[in-house]
């Protein structure tokens, strides 16, 4: 079983190893569009000797919130987690490792990349943590999307100048192997709508459903848990209330998702898709297909061009789109039936730029379809790039693991959107 978390130890020659959980129990509390988290891993160093520094690696969705973090060991300590600013968590981390005292330290290492120091993990010892996070959740076809990832991908690329510590995690997060034999997997999830469920079931995984619950029980994930909730009355707007006796606040949410009656207008897609190495096999094969569909579903009236990137980039048509028709829907299809995971690395800026000059064509808006399995080192550049630009990107998230700090990103700064598959 593969894990969206791995606790890390460093040996004494500095190489990072993963210590995979022995059980992994996920409860989801969905309220109108915001799902709440709590994940529960729990970790033994079957070693014969003690880690000296443990660090618990995990990945987050980009716009997650962290709210509770604890972890537990068998001795019976528990250590709790409180918010702090990050240089006085640091040295409080510091001064109680330096005691022998248990301490964790929690912090953000990349833009979805999350860190806790647990520090010292004797030999046969079990430590039990504990995350709580929540998020909004997409909503998509009249349904909202519930994503448990399956396992921590090779996706992390430390930025250039990046500590060594930092790098170990990102190849510790690469590496992360099978669970022990008996290690079990559950998820729980209990929705919570105003106007009712109609439905809750899985394009993934065989749920155990029931009214507004659902559980999933197995001996692991060998790939992302996605669980659709769809509302019995999507359209009528609901106001909760929350109150927090022990802080003495209240907070207020207001779900509504408005309707749109939007007119039609030629549009010029460019669909850059990502041909590295790391787009090998199913994800290449997802990447080409999700790129079929699109170029058929096109308006008759629309303008099209294809890139395909890595190290370096090659564009069907160079001199700029080609209007839509039977012709260039079949040059342009046998392009894409040609493309391969071969291109090496995985360098996203320069075709952006590409895509984002070509020569506009009059009364027509462009559209930029971004297809990746990616993490990419320049993502600030990324960013900054399709940011406020003349079109929008709409970015698809390839295979489990996907960055989607950069999917999310690209899409949001270019006043586009996202979506994975």
């Amino acid at each position: 079983m593969a894990s969206s978390c791995g606790l890390v130890s460093l040996d004494g020659d500095g190489r990072a190893a993963a210590l995979p959980p022995s059980s992994v129990l996920v409860e989801v509390q969905v309220l109108e569009f915001v799902a709440r988290h709590r994940l529960n891993q729990t970790f033994v160093n079957e070693g014969s000797s003690a880690i000296g520094e443990a660090a618990y690696v995990f990945p987050l969705m980009e716009g997650v919130s962290v709210s509770g973090f604890s972890a537990r060991f068998s001795d019976g300590r528990r250590i709790n987690g409180e918010v702090r600013e990050r240089g006085a968590a640091r040295s409080a981390f510091a001064e109680a490792a330096g005691r022998g005292l248990r301490a964790a330290l929690l912090e953000r290492r990349a833009a979805d990349v999350f860190q806790a120091s647990i520090g010292r993990l004797g030999a046969g010892e079990q430590a039990e943590v504990t995350l709580e996070y929540c998020l909004e959740l997409p909503l998509s076809d009249g349904a909202l999307r519930v994503t448990i990832p399956a396992h921590v991908s090779p996706r992390y690329c430390p930025p250039q100048g990046a500590d060594p510590a930092e790098i170990e995690c990102g190849r510790a997060i690469a590496e992360y192997g099978a669970a022990p034999a008996g290690a079990r997997f559950a998820a729980r999830l209990a929705v919570a709508i105003a106007g009712g469920v109609a439905s809750i079931d899985s394009p993934t995984h065989a749920l155990q459903a029931s009214g507004a619950h659902a559980s999933v029980d197995a001996a692991g994930l060998d790939k992302d848990l996605v669980v659709v909730v769809r509302p019995r009355q999507l359209f009528e707007p609901v106001v909760v209330r929350e109150l927090v006796d022990a802080r003495g606040t209240e907070a207020l949410m207001l779900s509504l998702v408005p309707r749109f009656d939007s007119g039609s207008q030629p549009t010029e897609a460019i669909f850059v898709l990502d041909c590295s190495c790391s787009m090998r096999g199913a994800r290449m094969q997802q990447a080409k297909r999700a790129t079929s569909i699109f170029l058929r579903s096109l308006p008759a009236d629309s303008f099209l061009n294809i890139v395909l990137f890595g190290c370096s980039f090659h564009a069907w048509r160079q001199e700029g789109s080609a209007a839509y028709d039977q012709r260039a829907l079949q040059e342009a299809s046998a392009f894409v039936d040609r493309a391969d995971a071969n291109l090496g690395g995985t360098n996203m800026l320069e075709p952006l730029q590409f895509a984002m000059r070509q020569p506009a064509v009059p009364g027509v808006q462009r559209a930029i379809f971004l297809l990746t399995d990616g993490c990419v080192d320049n993502q600030s550049e990324v960013l900054s790039a399709v940011r406020g630009g003349a079109c929008r990107c709409f970015a698809v998230g390839i295979g489990s693991g996907v960055s989607t700090a950069l999917v999310r990103g690209v899409a949001r700064e270019s006043d586009g959107s996202a979506a994975f598959v």
